[in-house]
């Protein structure tokens, strides 16, 4: 674990290089930005239908969140400030899949799994079990959502 002063310099760091990443999206989606006490926040709304928007806070407390494909992801523990770059720039790029369990006798959500792919970096990968319906019996069936780069090629 970092101290607190070199946890603060990677963080202001990490800002910085998603402050010069922005700008090389600011065409093709609509970006928010907000610093506060204890928080830096940036939430991008692509202009690509089918393109998924996120919103991304990094905390001082060495904590993160993340909403992505209608998912939240809250108080996430930060083990490596050098992969955020690399992971909103892959949702960017239409690299993330969320999908879908589903009971094939009830049509209740089973599971959620959330895939982000960023290049040369390991698999951003959060399953949420419903344990509502967990226990549901019989077959599933799993759907899965493919999100479009913001930017066509």
């Amino acid at each position: 674990m970092l101290s607190d002063d070199a946890y603060r310099s990677q963080r202001a760091a990490t800002i910085t290089a998603l402050r010069y990443w922005l700008p090389t999206i600011a065409d093709v989606a609509g970006i928010e930005e907000e610093e506060g006490p204890g928080f830096w926040r940036v939430a991008v709304t692509p202009l690509t239908p089918g393109a998924c928007p996120f919103e991304f806070m990094l905390h001082e407390t060495k904590r993160y969140a993340l909403a992505v494909g209608g998912r939240v992801f809250e108080d996430e523990p930060v083990t490596s400030l050098e992969s955020f770059p690399h992971l909103l720039a892959a949702i960017a790029d239409g690299r993330i899949d969320v999908e879908h369990e589903t009971s094939a006798l009830t049509g209740a959500t089973v599971a959620m799994t959330t895939a982000i792919r960023p290049h040369d970096r390991p698999v951003w990968l959060r399953r949420e079990i419903m344990t509502a319906t967990a226990d549901a019996p019989g077959e599933t069936v799993t759907r899965t959502r493919r999100y479009l780069p913001y930017r066509r090629r």
